[in-house]
């Protein structure tokens, strides 16, 4: 594939292998990389130019150099959960770091960046070109969750907007079975990674110590005994299996893994789950239920007082997190996320939801938006529902939502390597590579 226009990746994980295998298919002069990973710019090294590679060391130093600088930049440094644990380090390593990636974008010419938007490396990219006059464009790939086999190009940090590709429409009809099966696959996927922790206690740790994201061996050991910990207690937690009465108003509040880079970004300013959760309950009615559900994926990340603390208070109850949402949902008047997927499923089936983050599946009629204000000045959560669904006039249909998503979306995907390996064959890969060459 020949290409005039510089395009960078920016190196995320498990996704670097993707970005590897779709940047095989563009001229090696063109393609660039962002790093801040000694032994992944060691590998880059092999098979890519060295001076296309910006590798950002802890102790980066700062160019001084005239560009404009992020204003915001604690916005930027408290969404980056290493970063702040380090401390001064980690925001001196932001403050360093911008206009070393402001002259690499500059002097190299670079048109079209590839990143995600959850660390702060990548956020700072995404702030320096939104800032500064670099005719460049910063481009998150995402599944659209629903269908997951499709993704798109976001263009904002809340992945609320994605860019108009113009693709045809989705000539395949919605498969929920199969829609439902890829969820318990990807579930149990992760739950096998957990179930693996300790054996991986003491493996060798991902990041050299030159990096600003290394670990202590000693840390690593400590954080994942705390994991394991927290795991066992959680399970002593008195959970329903299935909902105590179905004649009240019964609200889901779906808990989303956390710490999480993606979530941490998406619901800044609502990162607090218990403090949401609490403000909800203020606004409950006497017959009223909250139901708290655990993300399996995030058994063990929370301390047993979490759980226990909101199990003092009438009407709350935790459910357990294997309950089957996809079968359960109906049984909820509401679902409330964060920004997750469950509130996507509950509008298209018609099941209201509630958002604290800009999410692109509030255009959907019966997914709404909200915020402290409105929970605070309703008169309870049910007339805040009502309230809420009057702005379904100006919503799109389930129809018209699947237009507006097919004409910006592909059919191909790019996630984790590890829980879905699929994702590296040719047929992927090529159409990856395809779609990114037509935004360049």
């Amino acid at each position: 594939m020949n290409m005039h226009n510089n395009v960078c990746f920016i190196d995320n994980f498990q996704r670097t292998p993707v970005f590897e295998k779709v940047s095989e298919n563009f001229d090696k002069k063109n393609t660039f990389w962002i790093t801040l990973n000694k032994n992944v710019f060691k590998s880059l090294k092999e098979n890519f130019l060295e001076q296309n590679i910006l590798n950002l060391k802890k102790k980066t130093k700062k160019k001084y150099i005239r560009f404009k600088n992020e204003k915001k930049l604690n916005e930027i440094y408290l969404s980056d959960r290493i970063l702040r644990e380090k401390g001064k380090l980690g925001l001196h390593f932001l403050i360093n770091i911008e206009s070393n990636i402001f002259k690499f974008i500059k002097k190299n010419k670079i048109k079209l960046i590839i990143g995600e938007f959850t660390w702060g490396h990548e956020l700072i990219t995404f702030r320096i070109i939104k800032n500064n006059n670099l005719n460049c464009r910063y481009l998150n790939i995402q599944p659209l969750r629903i269908p997951y086999s499709r993704s798109g190009f976001f263009t904002e940090e809340d992945q609320k907007t994605l860019i108009n590709i113009e693709n045809k429409n989705i000539k395949k009809k919605f498969d929920q079975k199969k829609y439902n099966l890829e969820v318990k696959l990807r579930s149990k996927k992760k739950i096998q990674n957990m179930l693996k922790l300790p054996l991986k206690i003491f493996n060798r740790n991902f990041f050299d110590r030159s990096d600003i994201f290394y670990i202590s061996k000693i840390n690593k050991i400590l954080k994942n005994l705390k994991l394991i910990k927290n795991s066992f207690f959680y399970k002593l937690i008195k959970k329903e299996k299935e909902i105590i009465n179905k004649k009240q108003f019964n609200i889901l509040y779906a808990l989303q893994v956390q710490p999480e880079a993606g979530s941490d970004v998406k619901a800044r300013y609502y990162e607090n789950q218990k403090e949401l959760i609490f403000n909800i309950y203020k606004t409950l009615g006497n017959n009223a239920c909250l139901y708290i559900k655990e993300h399996n994926a995030g058994v063990g990340l929370r301390n047993i007082n979490f759980y226990k603390r909101l199990l003092k208070y009438p009407n709350i109850f935790i459910l357990d997190e294997n309950y089957d949402t996809n079968k359960g949902i109906k049984n909820f008047n509401l679902i409330i996320s964060q920004a997750g997927t469950i509130a996507y499923e509950a509008a298209i089936k018609k099941i209201t939801s509630f958002t604290f983050a800009n999410c692109f599946f509030n255009k959907l009629k019966n997914c709404h938006k909200i915020n402290y204000e409105d929970l605070r000045n309703c008169k309870n959560i049910e007339s805040l529902l009502t309230l809420k669904n009057k702005d379904n006039k100006n919503k799109l249909s389930i129809k018209d939502f699947k237009k507006f998503a097919s004409k910006r979306s592909f059919e191909g995907i790019i996630s984790n390597t590890i829980t879905n390996p699929k994702i590296l064959n040719e047929n992927n890969i090529k159409t990856l590579s395809n779609e990114i060459y037509k935004l360049i």
